[in-house]
């Protein structure tokens, strides 16, 4: 048949029909569908769902929810309390805040982050979680052991330094609030003596000296010393005084007597 004879090219559609008639031989060669229009872009695929990286996502479920105007949106539902909350690509501090308080809530134990561990005077082991106020009375022992000035922990980088070393959490307080704390703990210690000392079936040996402070100033102190029930020798200080003057018996006896 000739290809060529307008009859044959009458019958196809020359605007649907593309034909390739330059290759080896006689004949049509390739018949295939033009696509129509100016141009076809290949299907695309659809968006893989976005993998969720955060650890608070052990604690959530993403739920849709259907809006009031109809419209279903995804949301994160949590396990425990199933509170729903908005799922955005701004972060998800909004979810760790609510798992770090629903959680303990619920009695369950936060695993996103690593578990520390304490050990205790009686051999046993719990986990260690920071307390501010544990913190605050830790301070005013060490400042009134060590003879640390009130202020030594109302600085910047003493904060910066326990942070970056030791606890992120840690925040410092005023002295005002140290000296608050030294006082509420000398009167914890010493009602806890009172109750111990009522109890004991044995005398109780008194002792004293003056001790001189690095601010030059001398204080008399009265020491008691005595056996607890185990039979450990046991030596509590039972007053504490400034002492002017010099040091001689007499003003030493007068001192004495103000306990």
């Amino acid at each position: 048949m000739d290809h060529n004879h307008p009859q044959f090219l009458d019958g196809l559609n020359m605007d649907n029909d593309y034909f390739d008639l330059s290759g080896p031989g006689p004949g049509l060669m390739e018949t295939a569908a033009r696509p129509s229009g100016s141009g076809a872009t290949p299907t695309s695929r659809p968006p893989k769902p976005k993998k969720h990286t955060s650890n608070v996502w052990q604690c959530f479920d993403v739920v849709q929810k259907t809006m009031p105007d109809g419209q279903l949106m995804d949301r994160a539902q949590c396990k425990f309390c199933e509170k729903h909350y908005v799922t955005s690509r701004g972060g998800t501090d909004h979810l760790r805040r609510h798992m770090e308080k629903c959680m303990p809530a619920h009695g369950q134990v936060d695993t996103t982050t690593q578990t520390q561990l304490q050990r205790h005077p009686d051999g046993s082991v719990t986990t260690w979680r920071y307390d501010a106020m544990h913190a605050r009375e830790s301070m005013a022992r060490y400042i009134a052991c060590t003879d640390q000035p009130i202020n030594f922990g109302d600085n910047l980088f003493y904060e910066e330094f326990i942070q970056t070393a030791y606890n992120p959490q840690f925040k410092s307080v005023s002295r005002t609030t140290t000296r608050n704390d030294l006082i509420k703990c000398f009167q914890t210690q010493r009602d806890e003596l009172k109750a111990e000392l009522q109890h004991l079936t044995v005398s109780i040996a008194l002792t004293s000296d003056i001790w001189s402070a690095c601010s030059k100033q001398d204080y008399i102190t009265v020491t008691g010393h005595y056996l607890d029930y185990d039979w450990n020798l046991q030596k509590r200080i039972l007053g504490f005084r400034l002492m002017d003057g010099t040091h001689t018996a007499k003003i030493f006896l007068k001192a004495l007597c103000l306990f």
